[in-house]
């Protein structure tokens, strides 16, 4: 039975990735780097990691000076002000709360960048939050649905995650999860490897109100 839920948070509860994206572009751009918008968004994070990625797909051998620069640039670029949460998304976690679900928050972000985008009081409804900062290996890999986990005190088997981004999804079935994926980024096609697929946030709470037991 599921007794815990994770949602990751770009693209999954709130509207970011566009503006994630947007800021990759324009500084690549700046330094000369023509990046594919469908890559970035298929990779999908704010990690440094993504950076020597990024680089080679411009084919640019990865150095550090420049990568440095490239995340100093996109931070600057980036228009927090413009990131918000979609607009049923705090009250999909409030009913989940209300039934007495345990909740994660599972995101490839800093927790500085979670901060800045949630409404007052919106962080509270989670048991744990699980940041960049906090693990060394983040998605596909499934240490930050582990971690989650752990400090939620439930088995994989009893957590189901909610994700928008292939490597997302990829991340919480190799930690043993039942994954819905949420087309607000991504086609159907490419978050094929998810238990159930749902095109917006609507259709979201409707499935979960019908495969999730209430306690």
């Amino acid at each position: 039975m599921i007794q815990a839920i994770f949602f990751d948070f770009d693209g999954t509860l709130a509207d970011t990735v566009r503006h994630h994206v947007k800021s990759w572009v324009a500084a690549f751009a700046e330094a000369g780097m023509t990046l594919d918008e469908n890559f970035v968004y298929e990779l999908e994070s704010s990690n440094e990691w993504m950076i020597p990625i990024m680089m080679e797909r411009c084919g640019k051998k990865y150095d550090e000076k420049t990568g440095e620069h490239l995340i100093q640039r996109t931070k600057e670029l980036l228009d927090r002000s413009a990131c918000k949460l979609y607009p049923l998304s705090d009250s999909i976690i409030r009913d989940l709360k209300k039934n007495g679900f345990k909740l994660g928050l599972v995101t490839g972000s800093s927790a500085n960048m979670i901060r800045a985008v949630s409404p007052e009081g919106f962080l509270d409804n989670f048991d744990t939050v699980v940041t960049s900062g906090d693990v060394k290996r983040g998605k596909p890999y499934p240490d930050c649905y582990l971690s989650a986990s752990a400090k939620i005190g439930h088995h994989p088997d009893e957590c189901m995650v909610v994700e928008n981004a292939p490597l997302g999804v990829k991340a919480a079935k190799a930690a043993g999860m039942k994954v819905v994926a949420i087309g607000m980024t991504q086609s159907k096609e490419k978050l094929n490897d998810a238990d159930w697929f749902v095109n917006d946030h609507l259709e979201l709470k409707n499935l979960l109100n019908s495969v999730v037991p209430r306690n």
